[in-house]
């Protein structure tokens, strides 16, 4: 009975939660929509990180505001569509991946945008409210320079991971500098998902290994990389990491660096193992 009773709380917790964060979700498109910041500032905790695509990752009120108005000055945001695809408990947070669709006006030629992407909110428990402690959006392909904004702010956080992250984090760089798909496919789960730049979700291994294959073909020569975990949360069995990266890169007579940042959520293993559960990653545009 007592397992039950707990059971039964669980669910009637998890059902009010979710119509309230749903709610919080319906405040922020309805501000973007109606252009507004200070709705979208009522609804987010003060060290929020917005991951934004193209843009270095944004914390706290002042970035929004300073993005945003920014974003409303080259845009009207006609409509704003989104489809959940997943919601994960874990203790005081809540995390909701989806995908939407956005329709708009760029305002300085008048020319109407539809994008296509996928999203991630994270909600954070903060007293008897729910509120937005992380917001990622990025597209399902690569888009031209002024189909987006980006603003010359953002935050250049420091490497805080554990030893245990940080030895994570070099792992996947060593993969990643020695073209090695077959030591960076079992860093993932079997039911995995991945959302990388500019392409849509990846799910399950079976998908995702051929697309880490696919990835490491090119003659790409790695001179360096650095993936850098700046924030974390232990829970029972996960651990949410957000992280930057850098990669300098060389093929054949083309050069050139790729800046970004991303979250991932790691899945405790029945050895004690960390591998990766769901993964979501965007670029930083280098010229704002």
């Amino acid at each position: 009975m007592r397992h039950l009773t707990t059971t039964v709380l669980f669910f009637l917790f998890l059902f009010k939660a979710y119509g309230q964060f749903k709610s919080k979700g319906k405040k922020f498109d309805k501000a973007l929509i109606a252009g507004q910041i200070e709705p979208i500032q009522k609804i987010t905790t003060p060290d929020a990180f917005f991951l934004l695509e193209g843009q270095r990752t944004l914390s706290g009120p002042e970035h929004l505001q300073q993005y945003y108005t920014a974003l409303f000055k080259e845009q009207e945001i006609k409509s704003l569509e989104r489809n959940t695809l997943e919601t994960i408990e874990l203790g005081n947070h809540v995390i909701e991946m989806g995908t939407f669709n956005k329709n708009f006006i760029r305002k300085s030629d008048k020319m109407e945008i539809t994008h296509e992407g996928k999203y991630w909110y994270i909600w954070k428990k903060v007293k008897d409210e729910f509120l937005l402690f992380s917001y990622v959006e990025g597209y399902h392909k690569e888009l031209s320079r002024n189909e987006y904004v980006v603003i010359d702010t953002g935050i250049e956080p420091e490497n805080k991971g554990t030893i245990e992250l940080k030895a994570y984090a070099a792992l996947g760089e060593k993969a990643i500098r020695e073209w090695n798909p077959e030591l960076r496919i079992p860093m993932y789960t079997d039911d995995a998902i991945f959302y990388p730049f500019a392409d849509t979700a990846k799910v399950g291994i079976d998908v995702l290994a051929p697309y880490l294959i696919g990835y490491h073909q090119n003659d790409i020569q790695i001179d360096l990389i650095k993936s850098q975990p700046f924030a974390y949360q232990y829970f029972d069995c996960y651990v949410l990491q957000f992280s930057t990266f850098e990669v300098d890169w060389r093929f054949n007579e083309t050069s050139g660096t790729n800046k970004g940042k991303g979250i991932t959520l790691w899945k405790r293993q029945p050895d004690h193992s960390l591998k990766v559960y769901r993964k979501i990653g965007s670029h930083n545009d280098l010229n704002p």
